[in-house]
């Protein structure tokens, strides 16, 4: 199925009746995944539920009766943007201070500025994330972040292959994604689901009974997002946790021995927040005019879609830590500051990409 193909429908009964067929489509597609399991089904299946994601923005957009081009014109606060239910609609006033960037820093060692807090003087740093799918790897993108406006190259992310969960290789070079490479920097890992998300860096896993490796790798965050088993409308809600910072190093994260836990993860879904920095989305509001949920990007995200979000801790809801958003079909925008390292937020931006089984 091509959504470039979706944008004449005139009424909302060719709408209607594209989406039954599609859904018809993705319930045989599931059932075949089901009676023949493999690898060749298994991402057709997943294939299939990209191209729906995107057929569901174009049906939306054709029932506007609005060509795609027309979706949004960035910078303006009365923007008409039709939008699902479920998708954040962006919208842009005046530039606000707690948002305002004094431009890229500056750095020598790449490695340690992606670890280490953001710079605290600096403000937002204007970050550029492009989806890159070519033929042969179409169902494994490759997510490439650069910094603006300079266009320097900071990180790039893809999907490993044959994994029981989504599992992200981040690599120092985009053309080095593998796990055994002199690049790997860290990666992103999820449950079978899609709704929680665990972050580390690239050292070696400690195995019970031996010795522990030179290297041991560090939890540098999770991701929670929530369920929604009953379908219900609406965006998306989560809820981020990351080792605590003090002046300007990280603290790496150690179980409380008074309250011990697993992992990161664990400690945070336990309501123990000792040495974590805790932040959760800010909800978007709902607008009765333009029928849609819209939070305001101050010009840096331009399209409506259930990826936007804004990251702030919850008692501070005017500072948003960090901004991810659409700009394009393939093309986004991932703004951060301190406490954030950039290798943490294109983790959490990246998470954003993964389909969720139990969340939508």
């Amino acid at each position: 199925i091509n959504a470039e193909y979706m944008g004449g429908f005139k009424t909302d009964a060719e709408c209607i009746v594209f989406m039954d067929i599609t859904r018809k489509k993705l319930n045989n597609a599931y059932g075949d995944a089901v009676r023949y399991p493999g690898d060749n089904v298994e991402d057709s299946l997943e294939c299939f539920v990209r191209h729906l994601e995107e057929a569901e923005q174009d049906i939306a957009l054709a029932r506007s009766g609005l060509p795609s081009s027309e979706l949004t014109r960035s910078g303006s606060a009365s923007t008409t943007v039709f939008a699902d239910e479920a998708e954040v609609m962006p919208i842009s006033d005046e530039p606000s201070s707690p948002l305002r960037s004094l431009g890229p820093p500056e750095f020598t060692d790449r490695h340690a500025f992606l670890l280490q807090p953001a710079p605290n003087h600096i403000g937002m740093i204007n970050c550029h994330i492009l989806r890159e799918i070519d033929r042969t790897r179409h169902l494994f993108p490759k997510y490439i972040l650069t910094m603006e406006p300079n266009g320097q190259f900071l990180l790039a992310a893809r999907k490993r292959k044959k994994q029981k969960t989504s599992n992200y290789i981040i690599s120092l070079e985009s053309s080095d994604l593998g796990r055994t490479s002199p690049h790997f920097f860290g990666k992103l890992r999820s449950n079978f689901v899609g709704t929680e998300f665990a972050i580390f860096d690239s050292g070696e896993k400690r195995k019970k009974g031996q010795p522990g490796p030179t290297a041991e790798r560090q939890n540098m965050g999770c991701i929670l997002y929530e369920t929604n088993i009953l379908g219900t409308k609406g965006p998306r809600k989560m809820r981020v946790a990351i080792p605590s910072v003090e002046g300007d190093e990280r603290i790496n994260w150690k179980s409380n021995p008074e309250l011990p836990a697993e992992s990161l993860s664990d400690q945070f879904k336990q309501g123990n927040y000792h040495g974590l920095t805790c932040l959760r989305n800010k909800e978007p509001q709902w607008n009765e005019k333009l029928r849609a949920y819209v939070l305001n990007f101050n010009g840096r995200v331009t399209k409506p879609s259930v990826k936007n979000f804004q990251l702030v801790e919850p008692d501070d809801e005017e500072n948003v830590l960090l901004q991810f958003g659409k700009i394009g079909k393939h093309e986004f925008t991932m703004d951060f500051q301190y406490p954030m390292s950039g290798f943490q937020a294109f983790a959490i931006a990246i998470s954003s990409f993964d389909h969720k089984l139990a969340c939508e």
